[in-house]
C-alpha cells in the first residue's frame, strides 16, 4: 500500500534472487517522500541503480511493515527491500 505520492513503475524479484526490486517515479517538480506499508516487517532496505547495484550513502528508512523513501524531483527510484524467511 503507498500513500500515493510517487508511481510505482516495476516490482520484481532482484536478478540475484536477494530481495524485491520496487521502481518508483516522482512526476513533480518538488522532492516526494513515500510510506510503503507491506503484510510483514522489511528485514532492509537500500537504494539501487537501474543495475540492481546498491547505491552507498543514504539508505531508506525501515520500521514496523514499512518503507519510507524519498524521491527528488523527477526522478526514477529503485529501492531492493528484503524479508525474513
Amino acid at each position: 500500500q503507498l500513500d500515493q505520492n510517487l508511481i510505482i513503475s516495476a516490482m520484481k524479484s532482484a536478478a540475484d534472487g536477494r530481495g524485491l526490486i520496487m521502481r518508483f517515479w516522482n512526476p513533480t517538480d518538488k522532492t516526494l517522500r513515500e510510506r510503503i506499508k507491506f503484510y510483514k516487517n522489511p528485514k532492509s532496505a537500500e537504494y539501487c541503480k537501474l543495475s540492481e547495484d546498491k547505491i552507498p550513502g543514504n539508505i531508506p528508512k525501515v520500521g514496523k511493515n514499512t518503507l519510507i523513501i524519498d524521491a527528488g524531483p523527477r526522478k526514477i527510484v529503485t529501492v531492493r527491500v528484503c524479508f525474513s524467511a
